[in-house]
């Protein structure tokens, strides 16, 4: 059922996230920047699994087909998860509860990114690490597969740690009542996430990618980008920001937290408490910290809130359902009043049109779907605009591009863009000026050609 509701989204505009992922997969190789010629705050295994889709063609049909694939990979997950907390029952709202929030149009579900991918990996960590501490059926194999998958989802998206937290929870508690045991289950799952990790990074390695770029990318990069966001960001995250807050109310996310919390010291399973409650903690702040406040950024919350409406299966079902039901509703008719917009059909006709072989483009900034529809590649290492304001807020490494032999075919400016908050262009007006001749300007981007 959670397939057949993504299929009426898989003809849906290519986004952002999905056309910029596939463009540094399709590239990736000993380059000039991170990722081959291109540079994103992202972990390896999120584009290795692009890559895979641009092996199978990388057209938005098998973007989505991923996406498919992630959510029905997660139900499973999630029914497996559910089965070990209270059997059948469990394994039936559990697997409701990741069918509807990964399918919601109200989170932005439809969207192919890190955390629609992230997600069955944290779910299948989960259950292992259930398995494995279960008194019937531990077998301590489990715990390294736990390891091993919670490093894995990290590795899509890097605040995906849910896994190993878990896992962290766990052995800590055990700690305290069985040394042994506590310490076995910790030293297995980091042998687990310490295999993984070790064949990610020699997989990155032997395509050009260090160690010491991916962390700059995803720890110290993130610091960076709150500080950014956090003291010059655009009225539009705070716009962002309000909607979160009225997804995260009528979405239904929080139906699964509100039957949980009462019956909180009825449940006997103390150490799987306090799983929940760190999860739960964790993922918020990964919403919070995230500063930009897309509205996908919710599904982060679903591994707790499978967990949760696991552990509620016994008492309070009934109301599971009907929560789970109200929600399937708002997302019925917020997905019927959705009009998704990909790539301008003007701009992009525009640059079809013109467009020559060996042409380059660089857009400022973003909107990758446009280069990603047209086939175009960009001088310029950044896709998104966000490490542009972060990395290079003066524009010096964009106007050295222009100044060199590699300079793009096409300059593509969305309205005044190189006057954007946390962005000082300083005197690069000169140089486009002096290097290129405007030549259309469609629904307000300003198509400039390079005077070569």
């Amino acid at each position: 059922m959670a397939v057949a509701a993504r299929l009426p989204t898989v003809n849906w505009p290519m986004l952002p996230d999905e056309a910029g992922f596939s463009m540094v997969a399709a590239q990736w190789h000993q380059g000039s920047s991170l990722y081959g010629n291109y540079w994103v705050d992202r972990p390896p295994l999120l584009i290795a699994i692009f890559g895979v889709v641009h092996l199978m063609g990388g057209s938005l049909l098998a973007i989505r087909a991923l996406g498919l694939l992630a959510t029905a990979w997660s139900v499973l997950a999630a029914g497996w998860l559910g089965n070990q907390v209270a059997g059948l029952k469990g394994a039936a709202i559990a697997a409701a509860t990741a069918g509807v929030f990964l399918t919601s149009p109200t989170l932005m579900a439809w969207e192919v990114n890190g955390e629609l991918l992230a997600v069955p990996l944290v779910l299948t960590s989960l259950g292992m690490l259930r398995r494995a501490t279960s008194g019937q059926h531990a077998h301590w194999m489990w715990a390294v597969g736990a390891g091993a998958t919670g490093l894995a989802a990290a590795m899509v998206k890097q605040n995906f740690i849910d896994g190993l937290l878990a896992i962290a929870i766990v052995a800590a508690w055990r700690l305290f009542r069985s040394p042994r045991r506590g310490l076995i289950l910790l030293c297995l799952g980091a042998l687990g996430a310490l295999g993984t990790a070790v064949v990610l990074v020699w997989f990155a390695a032997s395509r050009g990618t260090t160690l010491g770029g991916l962390w700059d990318a995803v720890v110290t990069f993130r610091a960076e980008a709150a500080s950014v966001v956090s003291q010059s960001s655009s009225p539009a995250t705070a716009l962002r920001f309000k909607t979160l807050m009225l997804a995260l109310a009528f979405s239904g996310v929080l139906v699964p937290l509100l039957l949980w919390l009462p019956g909180i010291r009825r449940q006997r399973n103390r150490e799987w408490v306090f799983v929940v409650v760190g999860l739960m903690a964790w993922e918020t702040f990964g919403v919070v910290a995230g500063a930009s406040y897309w509205l996908h950024y919710l599904l982060g919350l679903v591994p707790a809130l499978v967990l949760m409406s696991a552990a509620i299966a016994p008492q309070r079902l009934k109301w599971a359902y009907i929560g789970l039901s109200v929600a399937c509703l708002v997302s019925l008719v917020v997905g019927l009043n959705i009009n998704p917009k990909g790539a301008d059909p003007a701009q992009l006709a525009y640059l079809k049109a013109n467009i020559r072989p060996g042409d380059t483009a660089t857009i400022a900034f973003g909107k990758a779907e446009l280069l990603h529809e047209t086939g175009l590649s960009s001088p310029y290492k950044y896709l998104w605009s966000l490490p542009v304001r972060v990395r290079d807020p003066h524009l010096r490494q964009l106007r050295a591009v222009i100044q060199s032999p590699n300079r793009p075919t096409w300059l593509l400016l969305d309205s005044h863009p190189l006057r954007s908050w946390g962005i000082s262009p300083g005197d690069i007006g000169e140089e486009i000026r002096e290097h290129y001749t405007r030549w259309a300007v469609i629904d307000g981007m300003r198509f400039l050609h390079s005077n070569d």
